[in-house]
């Protein structure tokens, strides 16, 4: 019977992780259900402008669950990363930008040697 009523208020997270350039950003999306458990569930890219803000936005709300945690996370890459964070934010959604040194410290903790894009 715990283990039931443990896993009934286990909550889905959905990440955006955004890699970000002059011209366009691409997005990874990342579902967690459970407690060590997440798959990938879409790539996808898209222009740094308005109407790439607004495709990204509409794409994003279909993998969007109801009653889940959602976050988009992104680094900051010059100033390129900046309307997108305000758009998101703007639209009422969860932005975190991070400190490209703080994201390689934080790979370093979890023992990963190589950064890959995807």
């Amino acid at each position: 019977m715990r283990s039931f009523l443990l896993q009934t208020y286990i909550m889905v997270k959905i990440s955006f992780g955004i890699d970000i350039s002059k011209d366009s950003f691409h997005v990874c999306v990342k579902l967690s259900e459970h407690l060590n458990d997440s798959k990938i569930k879409g790539v996808k890219n898209f222009d740094n402008n308005q109407k790439g803000f607004d495709l990204f936005l509409t794409w994003a709300k279909k993998r969007i669950r109801e009653n889940s945690s959602v976050q988009f996370v992104m680094e900051a890459t010059g100033v390129y990363y900046e309307d997108l964070a305000y758009f998101l934010y703007a639209n009422g959604y969860d932005v975190a930008v991070v400190l490209p040194n703080k994201m390689n410290s934080y790979a370093k903790s979890l023992t990963i040697k190589t950064k890959t894009d995807k």
